[in-house]
Parts: structure tokens; sequence; C-alpha cells
């Protein structure tokens, strides 16, 4: 199954790519780039909304370039941050500078909550939500956020952990990843 995955942050491709492809082998991801395939959608309203209109545009950037059957599927994501509990914001590069810049202490819960949305031609869309729980540990270190890179990995750890996932090996991080979030991507993909 090749599957067009709409995105060009790089850190945010390799983990959706990794999650795909533990919970289908056969999956075949491919980046925006790669596939270079070019567009900017307008994003608008709740995490899911979002992953949705994502994944809507570039099916109909496929479309207009007759290119739709080069894939089985688009899929796009779209992650949002739930702070100590409150309704998750799909605002999560203002939440993570606050988050960065200290408006929470050490020691608050934050899930990064996650939205797949998979479309394909003449089908009804799909649509998953996932949380992964996560304690801050501070930011000592003054990370910021970077273009194509996702900051929180330094200053988040899994609950009950003290070590932040960005220092996980790529397999540990990938089995935590998974338990959080293959049962909906199975639903998703089947």
């Amino acid at each position: 199954m090749r599957i067009l995955l709409a995105t060009r942050n790089n850190d945010k491709f390799d983990i959706v790519r990794r999650l795909m492809e533990a919970a289908a082998p056969d999956a075949q991801i491919i980046s925006l780039s790669d596939a270079a395939v070019k567009g900017e959608v307008v994003e608008v309203g709740s995490i899911r909304e979002r992953a949705l209109q994502k994944a809507e545009f570039f099916l109909a950037v496929l479309e207009r370039l007759d290119r739709v059957d080069d894939f089985d599927a688009v899929l796009a994501v779209d992650d949002g941050l739930s702070i100590d509990g409150a309704e998750p914001d799909p605002n999560s590069k203002v939440l993570a500078d606050k988050l960065l810049a200290g408006a929470w202490k050490p020691g608050v819960s934050v899930d990064v909550v996650r939205a797949f949305a998979l479309v394909r031609v003449d089908e009804k869309p799909r649509i998953e939500t996932t949380r992964v729980p996560f304690t801050f540990l501070g930011n000592g270190l003054g990370v910021k956020r970077e273009p194509g890179r996702y900051p929180l990995s330094a200053v988040l750890a899994p609950i009950g952990s003290t070590k932040p996932i960005g220092q996980w090996g790529t397999a540990e991080e990938d089995e935590f990843n998974s338990r959080h979030s293959r049962e909906a991507l199975l639903r998703l993909l089947h």
C-alpha cells in the first residue's frame, strides 16, 4: 500500500512513517517532498478537522496533477497539546513555545493529541485520534522550536520516567509510540 503522508516536518514524517510501518508492514509511506507534491493548505478548526482538511487538500492536488493513481491513500496528521488536562488545543506551536518558555512548571502533564485522517478516492474519510501522555521535565537547556523539528522531545518524558523521549533509542521510542497509536492506526487502515 502506497500512502502519501501530507507533512513537510521531518520529525513528524519519521515518527508517523515508523508508526504506520509497524501497524501495516506492507505500507510504503512517501513524503510530500519525495513525491514532489506542492501546495499549502489553510488549516482551521479542531485537530481532527485540520487533519481532514490536509488529507482532502492533497488528494485534490493529486487529482489535479492526474497522479491520484500513484497512491492508495493520503494520510494527514495534526497534533495538538493538552496541558494539565485541558481540552486539546490545535495551536500546538504556540503552546509549545509557552511550555518551553516556562509558562508551566516541571511536572505538569502534557498529552500529545494526534489526529490521523486517511482519505481515498470515492471512499468516506477515516479519522482516528490518539493521546500520548507525558510529563514536562522543564527546559533547563533553553530548547526552542526550529522549523521541521519537534522540540518537545527534549523536554517531555513518558509518565514515570525522567528520561526525555529524545534521548531514547529509536526502537524504544517506536515501541512507546506504537503502544499509544497501534490500535487506532489499525482501525484507520482496515
